[in-house]
């Protein structure tokens, strides 16, 4: 069976859960090694990548995806952040991207749920009852 990594992450958490902390920098540094010698570092980043969310996972963070028309300060994210933590609990880490074509307000995601405010949402529900479409 193929080891995927997914696999490495769970074995690497279970692992540090026992060993210390230099035993596991060892085992980091040696199946780093490995897959280097044979050209596979890319594997690398889906370990690192799956490693993290599932210590996220294990540690009650998730993400908040916030599609803002305009740069937000760290106060708004940190709002933003302190709002899904009252709403969903654990410890969410806001994911900021601006699209100015939003014109104003934002889009935000937390798992399933999506909260669109954004103007360029309004003014197209705006128009779609104004102009119904036709068949």
């Amino acid at each position: 069976m193929k080891a995927t990594p997914r696999m490495y992450a769970e074995s690497l958490i279970e692992f540090s859960k026992s060993a210390k902390r230099e035993d596991v920098q060892s085992a980091v540094a040696r199946l780093a090694s490995y897959y280097v010698r044979r050209g596979k570092s890319r594997i690398l980043d889906a370990i690192a990548r799956e490693l993290v969310a599932q210590l996220h996972k294990r540690d009650g963070v998730y993400t908040v995806t916030v599609l803002s028309a305009h740069s937000l300060v760290e106060a708004d994210i940190r709002f933003i952040e302190q709002t899904a933590a009252k709403l969903h609990g654990g410890r969410p880490e806001a994911a900021i991207t601006v699209d100015t074509s939003l014109i104003a307000g934002a889009v935000i995601t937390i798992g399933d749920t999506m909260i669109d405010s954004s103007l360029k949402s309004r003014i197209n529900q705006l128009k779609n009852a104004l102009i119904p479409n036709v068949s």
